[in-house]
């Protein structure tokens, strides 16, 4: 069980991450620097060094933040009614993450630091699906592909999903796109029973 973080690390991270989101409203990535999100957020730059070494390991921060409140969210996997739902609940809570912060998206879309931050954004989701499918593996699944490979290709193509749909929202709701994503999902199984 991990440890409760200290209160005022707690603050210290909502300051930083609370000013970063604020920050991307207006700039780019690339043009926001650690000076200004440490002043904005009232962070000394030694306390924000203590805890990362960059900004793009704050950035991998800020991204494991939001898989934690996902990680809250999402029904457990035992209590699943199928294989498929877990995956199902990434695709929404992607989806609705997007539509509530779709001033950041596109802030980070349009940063010439795009391709390293979705490598990051990539390298998190990965070790989340290929965790949940190890354990489907333990759990007495048989997989199709190796956790890894499956992890990797599942989230290959739900980023590219997502990105499409970041273009396209006029031609499909949310809805419609879980539909049919479920429907791909449950035809092409993940794993089977042994």
């Amino acid at each position: 069980m991990e440890k409760p973080l200290d209160l005022r690390i707690q603050k210290t991270y909502k300051a930083l991450i609370d000013t970063f989101l604020q920050l991307l409203q207006t700039k780019r990535f690339e043009n926001i620097t650690i000076n200004e999100l440490c002043e904005l957020a009232m962070v000394r730059r030694a306390t924000f060094y203590r805890h990362f070494a960059d900004k793009y390991e704050f950035f991998t921060f800020f991204v494991q933040c939001i898989q934690h409140e996902f990680r809250n969210r999402i029904v457990p996997q035992e209590q699943a009614g199928n294989d498929v739902s877990p995956y199902i609940d990434i695709i929404r809570f992607a989806l609705d993450f997007l539509d509530e912060n779709e001033t950041l998206v596109h802030s980070l879309m349009e940063s010439n630091a795009f391709p390293l931050l979705l490598d990051l954004i990539s390298e998190q989701i990965i070790l989340d699906v290929k965790d949940r499918l190890q354990t489907n593996q333990n759990n007495g699944k048989e997989l199709l592909l190796s956790p890894e490979l499956l992890a990797f290709s599942y989230t290959g193509a739900l980023l590219n999903t997502l990105r499409w749909w970041i273009g396209h929202k006029e031609q499909m709701s949310k809805e419609e796109l879980v539909a049919q994503i479920q429907k791909v999902l449950t035809s092409y199984t993940l794993c089977e029973e042994r």
